[in-house]
């Protein structure tokens, strides 16, 4: 890679960590808003946590997960900063609309279009690491787009709780949606598409012959992969592994504040401080990977 493309690659990586953080950041709004949000829809304890503890958010990733296949294939075959651009567009476009939801059903909408978003950029940003930097460096790069999920939740933790109550509950998804709809332009005009395979070790002599990598994802290709006993380990340990915590990130707010009495704002701090602690945890599990990885 020539000199020239070393500063484009680090502002191509702070566009899309930014991009990907300002996505993450509308996944805890409503978490943070449980009870405002049922008073609003005249919902009741039980329909508060069934409906938007439970239906909502799980419409919310039920759709997110075959986004995220859907953009995985996508971006073998086209561009992925316009892909990426897309994605950010159908997330905060409904996220800006929310402030404008009257009905419960109207809300269910939103959400679930925000959820293709937020599963969808997982594997574009990644694949963009991909292509970015070579693979002594991946796994601190990796590291560091899931610092930007943890900001982005943070952000949304604190927004949510300090903004909500001083206006209302609907606030918090315009102020970082409009925002982030600018910076998806941004990205647009400025970011460019990276050459695919450009760090792989084993296509240096046919990108140096001037031949563009065209590889695609198959059926083929996928059932090798699913031949890897280490594959089924990673797949089969997401599920148990999240529920823990899909649970305690919906949830743990509004318990701290209707059972434990904790203000809104100090929940929030409470919930804020713990995901500073999975920063530091992403930080050296990143680190040490990265260091057993070159070793």
């Amino acid at each position: 890679m020539p000199a020239g493309c070393i500063r484009p690659k680090q502002l191509d990586l702070h566009e899309h960590v930014v991009s990907q953080r300002q996505l993450l950041n509308h996944v805890m709004r409503v978490c943070l808003q449980l009870s405002a949000a049922a008073a609003y829809f005249g919902l009741n304890d039980q329909q508060k946590d069934t409906y938007l503890g439970g239906y909502l958010m799980a419409a919310f990733f039920l759709v997110g997960a075959p986004a995220a296949l859907v953009c995985g294939w996508l971006a073998d075959k086209h561009n992925r900063i316009r892909l990426l651009v897309a994605i950010i567009v159908i997330g905060e476009t409904p996220c800006l609309c929310t402030y404008w939801v009257t009905t419960l059903w109207q809300f269910f909408l939103v959400r679930m279009l925000t959820g293709i978003a937020v599963g969808g950029c997982f594997p574009l940003v990644f694949s963009l690491l991909g292509d970015l930097f070579p693979v002594s460096q991946r796994s601190a790069m990796s590291a560091l787009v899931q610092i930007a999920v943890g900001a982005g939740i943070g952000g949304g933790q604190m927004l949510a709780g300090i903004a909500g109550p001083a206006t209302n509950w609907k606030v918090p998804f315009v102020v970082m949606a409009a925002p982030t709809l600018v910076l998806a332009l941004v990205l647009f005009v400025t970011a460019k598409e990276p050459p695919r395979g450009a760090f792989e070790e084993a296509l240096t002599g046919r990108l140096v012959a001037g031949e563009a990598y065209s590889e695609t994802m198959s059926i083929s290709k996928l059932k090798r992969l699913l031949r890897i006993p280490s594959n089924w380990i990673i797949i089969l340990q997401g599920l148990p592994g999240c529920l823990p915590w899909g649970v305690m990130q919906t949830y743990i707010n509004d318990y701290l504040h209707l059972n434990k009495g904790f203000s809104v704002e100090l929940a929030t701090v409470v919930i804020l401080l713990f995901g500073i602690g999975c920063g530091v945890g992403v930080i050296a599990g990143g680190a040490a990977g990265q260091l057993l990885y070159n070793w």
